[in-house]
């Protein structure tokens, strides 16, 4: 699951499989997505199931993938999640009729 409304982070959460005997690690790897995306990893230890990847552009495309890694460095079959992160740009929109004030979000 990925949660955050902050344009230069979010928040990775996972479940771990039932048994983790021979996991050492997990891994992220985060790209971002257009012509010169690199792909990043970030490696937790198994006990975590959330992380918060940082420093991403507002109002871009990324891929990550998360991976259970054992004790041989193989990799368990990825779950993937697309995301797009938030503009981060606040508008303030004011509209004025006759009595009242509105203002949105």
């Amino acid at each position: 699951m990925i949660t955050n409304n902050d344009p230069s982070k979010v928040t990775l959460t996972w479940q771990l499989p039932d048994d983790v005997n021979g996991i050492k690690s997990i891994n992220i790897y985060y790209t971002e997505q257009g012509e010169n995306g690199q792909e990043q990893k970030i490696t937790v230890p198994v006990e975590l199931t959330q992380t918060t990847v940082s420093n991403l552009k507002a109002n871009t495309k990324y891929l990550f993938k998360i991976v259970s890694v054992n004790q041989f460095n193989d990799e368990s079959t990825p779950e993937t999640r697309l995301y797009k992160t938030p503009n981060g740009k606040f508008f303030l929109l004011l509209n004025y009729s006759k009595e009242f004030l509105y203002m949105s979000f």
